[in-house]
Parts: structure tokens; sequence; C-alpha cells
């Protein structure tokens, strides 16, 4: 008979589907910081632009969350998440989201 999936083993299953290889991210320059940590531009597989943020105090499971929660939420105006980087750096955890070229100022 097949056992249906304990929590731990959906959360761990969902984690891995949320996870990015660090090979496929190039972190580049610093765009900002604020109280939850900093933000840098950078690319995913070598050709897209994306944002990374790298949070303080945040840990892998409450990314994986944020990261399946934005993955749902779709809409022309929301930015989409890629995954997370925590397997490799477990202290700097970070989410790859798609990268807004322009400002808060420019709408």
């Amino acid at each position: 008979a097949t056992r249906a999936p304990r929590d731990a083993d959906v959360t761990r299953g969902a984690a891995m589907r949320c996870e990015l290889r660090e090979e496929d991210v190039v972190q580049g320059e610093l765009l900002g910081e604020g109280g939850f940590g900093r933000v840098y531009a950078g690319t995913y597989q070598q050709t897209t632009p994306v944002a990374i943020k790298c949070f303080i105090g945040a840990d892998a499971k409450a990314l994986h969350n944020e990261v399946g929660i934005q993955r749902a939420a779709q809409g022309r105006h929301l930015l989409q998440a890629y995954g997370t980087l925590t397997l490799a750096q477990p202290s700097n955890p970070r989410i790859v989201l798609e990268r807004a070229e322009m400002s808060l100022l420019d709408c």
C-alpha cells in the first residue's frame, strides 16, 4: 500500500523545486538595501536579468514559502520569482526574482 506523504515530505519536495543551482546565478552590483537585507542586480542562466534579494535573519523555509506564494500569484504588475539560493550558503539565504528596469519614479 502507498502511504500519503507527510507534511515534511511535501515541504522538502516544494523546497527542492524552488532551489536554484548556484552556478546558474551571477550576483552583480548592489541596487539597494533596507531593514530586511540587500538587493543586487544579477543574471540567471547567463542571459536573464534578475534581482537577488539577500535576507538578514531569514531561514530557508521562510524563503521557500515566500517563493511558493509569489509563484502562485500572477498578474502583469507582479515580478516572477525564479527560486531560492539556500543550500550552498545557509547563512546567506536569497530569493532570485525577475528584475524590473524602471524605478518607482518612472511610474
